[in-house]
C-alpha cells in the first residue's frame, strides 16, 4: 500500500493559481496533510476549517494526504477588481460549514465547490466523491491513478463543463421564485441551489403531488426490496455473526398522497466462516411518508422528505411513521449489539433510512410507475429482463445494464427531480445529484486506497470555471 495519496490540481478556471484555493473542513480533527514540505494546519485551535491555501502555494507537487477521516474539501475562488469591478475573498476559514443558502451564514457571498475524501492510513477501503446535491458553483472532475499520472488510469468521475451545466440549471429556475435557486453577489452568479436544500419551507422546485396523484389514480404499486447487513463484532473474527436484513414491501399511494410501504423484514444469519441460515421474520412491518401526520406535519415537510430523502424532523417525527414491528426490530438490534462501520447503535436508523431511501430514490429518478423496458446488467436479475420498471422489485432498478435517465423513465411527464436529472445526464451519474445516487449502477464513488486490487496513489482534480467567471 502507498503510505499517502497525492492529490494534484489542474486549473481550468480562467483564474491564476493565486486565486484558486483549497480548504479542508475537518470536524474529526484527524487530518494529516502536507504540501511543499509543510504541514497543513487549522487557523486556530478547535477550528474545523484548515487554512485556505492557493494552488500557487500548494505548487505543482500537490497535496500529500496521510490521514483524512471524511473531511469535505472546498475549492474556493477569489475575484479581483479585474472582474468587472467585482471582488471576493476566497478564504473559507471558520468553525462553521460554509453557508450556501441563507444570507446570514458564514462565507455565503463567496464562490466554492466541494469534493469529499476518506483516507485512513490503517485501512484499505477509503472512498471519495464529487457532489452537487445541495448546490452547483463550478464543475470538477477527478481521475485516479496507480503509479502516478504516467501510470495506469483507474477511475474517472465528473466533468469540467460549467457552461453547459449552468445553461441547463438556469432554465429550471427562471420564473417568480428564481431568486431562491440562483444566488448572486453584486450581479455575479455564485451557485444554483438544489431542491433538497430548502428545508421544510418554500421550495422553488415542483412538488411531487402530480406524480403521486398519477400513481394513486392508476392504482400503481411498487415492489420495494433491498437489504443491509451488520456484524456483532466491530472487527469481524471467529465468533462474529452477520445479520442481513431484507426489506420486502409493497408501496402504495392513497388519495391524500400518503405513501405506505407494507410487508415484512426477513433476516439471514451467517457465522464467521460458516453457512447462512434463516433468522427472524418481522411480519406486518409498515411505514408511511405523509403530509397529514400530526400537528408538526405539512406538505412542505413531506416534499422535503422526498427531495432530501430523509425526514427533516428525524425518522418517525415529522412526515414518517414506523409501526410497532419496527420498534421490535430496533429492540432486537440493540440487544444484539450490531455494528455498522465499526460503530454500534446506528444499525436501526440505517435500516429506516434504507426504506425511506429506496422509495424516494424511485420517485426522484422516475422509476416508480415507469413503462420503460428493463435490461438486466446483473445475472441475479436476468429473470426481469425486458419487463417494465413498474413491475419489477426496486433492487433490480439499480442493477440495470445501463441505469436510464429520469427523462427516459418518464418521457410523458417530468415525474422526477428536474435538478438531479440535469446532474445525472451531464455527468453520467458520476456526481451525486441526490443523497442516494450510489444506487444508480456504477455510481459516483471513487476509491482512494485500493481499486480492483491495485493501489491508488494519485488523484488528479481538474477545476472548471466557476459560474461567476463564465464568458
Amino acid at each position: 500500500m502507498a503510505n499517502s495519496l497525492n492529490i494534484l490540481f489542474v486549473n481550468q478556471t480562467g483564474l491564476p493559481d493565486s486565486q484558486v484555493f483549497i480548504t479542508f473542513q475537518d470536524p474529526s480533527q484527524t487530518l494529516n496533510v502536507s504540501y511543499n514540505g509543510q504541514t497543513l494546519g487549522r487557523n486556530k485551535a478547535g477550528d474545523m476549517m484548515t487554512q485556505s491555501l492557493s494552488l500557487e502555494t500548494i505548487t505543482a507537487d500537490g497535496l500529500h494526504v496521510y490521514n483524512a477521516r471524511g473531511p469535505v474539501v472546498f475549492v474556493s475562488f477569489e475575484a479581483t477588481m479585474a472582474h468587472d469591478g467585482f471582488s471576493m475573498d476566497a478564504d473559507l476559514s471558520g468553525n462553521a460549514q460554509p453557508s450556501f443558502i441563507g444570507s446570514g451564514g458564514a462565507n455565503y457571498f463567496k464562490a466554492y465547490q466541494p469534493f469529499e475524501i476518506n483516507y485512513e492510513g490503517s485501512e484499505t477501503n477509503g472512498q471519495g466523491n464529487l457532489t452537487n446535491i445541495n448546490y452547483f458553483g463550478a464543475a470538477l472532475s477527478i481521475q485516479s491513478y496507480h503509479g502516478g499520472v504516467s501510470g495506469e488510469l483507474l477511475q474517472t468521475r465528473g466533468n469540467t463543463d460549467t457552461q453547459s451545466m449552468s445553461k441547463r440549471l438556469g432554465s429550471l429556475v427562471n420564473g417568480p421564485n428564481s431568486e431562491l435557486a440562483a444566488i448572486s453577489n453584486h450581479g455575479k452568479m455564485l451557485r444554483y441551489i438544489g431542491p433538497s436544500s430548502f428545508g421544510a419551507g418554500s421550495n422553488p422546485y415542483p412538488s411531487f403531488d402530480a406524480y403521486l396523484d398519477y400513481l394513486c389514480s392508476n392504482s400503481i404499486t411498487s415492489q420495494i426490496e433491498n437489504n443491509n447487513a451488520f456484524n456483532t463484532m466491530a472487527s469481524p473474527a471467529v465468533g462474529n455473526l452477520n445479520y442481513n436484513y431484507t426489506l420486502k414491501f409493497l408501496a402504495t399511494v392513497s388519495a391524500d398522497r400518503t405513501i405506505t410501504l407494507a410487508g415484512e423484514i426477513t433476516t439471514t444469519i451467517t457465522p464467521f466462516g460458516g453457512s447462512s441460515s434463516p433468522g427472524k421474520t418481522y411480519t406486518g412491518a409498515s411505514m408511511t411518508i405523509s403530509p397529514t401526520i400530526g400537528s408538526h406535519t405539512s406538505a412542505a415537510i413531506f416534499n422535503n422528505t422526498i427531495y432530501g430523502q430523509a425526514d427533516p424532523l428525524g425518522p418517525g417525527k415529522g412526515s414518517t411513521v414506523f409501526n410497532s414491528i419496527w420498534a421490535e426490530l430496533a429492540n432486537d438490534m440493540a440487544n444484539l449489539g450490531l455494528c455498522l462501520n465499526k460503530v454500534p447503535g446506528t444499525t436501526y436508523s440505517t435500516t429506516q433510512s434504507l426504506a425511506i431511501g429506496e422509495i424516494t430514490t424511485g420517485l426522484l429518478g422516475g422509476f416508480v410507475g415507469s413503462d420503460l423496458a428493463y435490461f438486466a446488467g446483473d445475472p441475479a436479475y436476468q429473470r426481469y429482463d425486458k419487463s417494465a420498471y413498474k413491475s419489477i422489485p426496486s433492487a433490480a432498478w439499480w442493477n440495470a445494464k445501463t441505469v436510464p435517465s429520469p427523462s427516459a423513465l418518464q418521457p410523458a411527464h417530468p415525474y422526477y427531480s428536474s435538478y438531479s436529472e440535469v446532474i445525472f445526464d451531464a455527468t453520467s451519474n458520476e456526481v451525486y445529484s441526490i443523497p442516494f445516487s450510489d444506487r444508480f449502477g456504477q455510481g459516483p464513488l471513487m476509491q482512494t486506497q485500493l481499486y480492483n486490487g491495485k493501489v491508488v496513489d494519485t488523484w488528479v482534480v481538474t477545476i472548471g470555471r466557476p459560474l461567476f467567471n463564465l464568458s
